[in-house]
């Protein structure tokens, strides 16, 4: 789970690394609810009713259609810029937020059947040691990473 969120975030940071624009990104992860859905669907055994799905489509679209509003050019008078937005989404860019969606919907499904499983069990899972272990996996992915690419000790 741990590790899944940290991909889920380093996805989204290359994203922006890569050119995705900043509103762009808002707007895709504000489209997190229908990837979380379906993770919990198909690793989780969630199970949802119409309205779920409906209620689920009508924020995405409705939070697109306000992201939407805000990304009209605004060119100053005299210079010849582009709608931030427009000008500076790459493939790369999009490539990662989709992948940081896919790894969230992952984190959702993984987090859900492990609260299923521990449940049979007859255990429970609390929060604080969900938070945990993520973050002990989390931290060793990263050292390992940092590590790996020498940014361990370029950065002293």
């Amino acid at each position: 789970v741990g590790t899944s969120q940290l991909f889920a975030k380093a996805f989204t940071n290359l994203s922006l690394a890569a050119g995705l624009s900043y509103p762009i990104m808002t707007l895709s992860k504000s489209a997190k609810m229908v990837p979380v859905m379906l993770g919990q669907l198909l690793l989780g055994g969630s199970s949802y009713r119409a309205t779920d799905y409906l209620v689920a489509v009508a924020i995405v679209c409705g939070t697109a259609l306000l992201s939407m509003g805000q990304l009209t050019p605004q060119l100053p008078i005299g210079k010849e810029t582009m709608n931030s937005a427009q000008s500076s989404t790459t493939v790369w860019g999009v490539i990662f937020i989709l992948s940081a969606l896919c790894m969230d919907g992952l984190t959702a499904g993984l987090q859900a059947g492990l609260k299923e499983n521990l449940k049979r069990g007859g255990k429970l899972l609390h929060v604080n040691d969900l938070l945990l272990w993520s973050n002990i996996s989390m931290g060793i992915i990263a050292a390992i990473i940092c590590i790996v690419t020498r940014d361990w000790t370029d950065g002293c």
